[in-house]
């Protein structure tokens, strides 16, 4: 029984977490190598991972918010 509990909590998870994805401006995936978040004894590999990931996201970032700029921003920008 515990096993099913188990199982269905990660689906219901796993749906969660994809429909987010799905609702976000951007996302950064880091290769976590499997590693659940709760593996504290990883926690520094974790963050590597997670600063890599956001080393090499950065200028798709910047280039998803420059294309996001509203007319008024581009207005503020040229009126500066």
């Amino acid at each position: 029984m515990m096993e099913i509990i188990k199982r269905a909590d990660m689906v219901t998870s796993l749906r969660l977490k994809a429909r987010l994805s799905e609702e976000a401006d951007f996302v950064i995936s880091p290769n976590t190598m499997g590693l659940h978040w709760s593996d504290f004894d990883q926690f520094e590999t974790l963050i590597e991972k997670g600063k890599d990931a956001a080393r090499i996201s950065l200028d798709q970032l910047k280039t998803s918010i420059n294309q996001k700029q509203t007319i008024f921003s581009k207005m503020k920008e040229w009126l500066s």
